[in-house]
């Protein structure tokens, strides 16, 4: 199925979205095929490679319940009275975290995340930073954390008692994070370590 005809079809669902055959990867945010970005490049992998592993080691250290997942893997977020066919958001975030293990249905995770992370590329920072970020505190992700890999920080917002995300800080090497599912602190240095850019 091209382009075209996605566009021509909408709005579509989860169990749309599941059965498409084309070339391109799509994310699906109010029932609207958005084209995700090519290949990223190496600074996006390696440092969304770096959070998931730090944040693997630290749940792991903590014997904490949840887990973290990394790209692709898919995020069904269903609007209130929607099951999980029927969803019309369906996204890939590049990493993330699920303490409710009942969210894991074996092929997804149905239901808010308890983090996501989106590593920053050129061609999608404005979707991450808008249409991902409304749906994300929508849908109640307790944590939405955006980092941008060129110039090495993270912003992280946190959901208040409103269901509305407040900027928490911006935050770079030389700083660790709290977990608030784990008890500890993610030590940024390890994220951003600079001998890990290099190949």
């Amino acid at each position: 199925m091209g382009q075209a005809a996605l566009k021509l079809e909408q709005p579509f669902t989860y169990s749309d979205y599941v059965i498409w055959e084309t070339e391109e990867r799509y994310e699906l945010i109010n029932g609207e095929p958005v084209l995700m970005a090519p290949a990223p490049n190496q600074r996006h992998q390696i440092l969304a490679g770096n959070l998931f592993s730090e944040l693997r080691e630290v749940l792991r250290k903590s014997k904490s319940p949840c887990r973290a997942f990394i790209a692709p893997f898919d995020v069904v977020l269903p609007l209130p009275g929607q099951k999980e066919n029927n969803s019309t958001n369906v996204v890939q975030p590049d990493v993330l975290v699920v303490c409710d293990a009942k969210k894991l249905t074996g092929r997804n995770c149905t239901g808010a995340p308890d983090l996501i992370v989106e590593v920053l590329s050129p061609s999608t920072a404005i979707k991450d930073q808008k249409q991902k970020f409304e749906l994300y505190q929508g849908s109640g992700v307790r944590e939405y954390w955006i980092a941008e890999p060129e110039a090495g920080y993270i912003i992280r917002y946190v959901l208040d008692s409103k269901g509305e995300y407040n900027r928490e800080g911006v935050y770079g090497a030389q700083d660790s994070i709290a977990l608030f599912f784990a008890e500890q602190s993610l030590d940024l240095s390890l994220v951003f370590e600079e001998e890990n850019t290099k190949i």
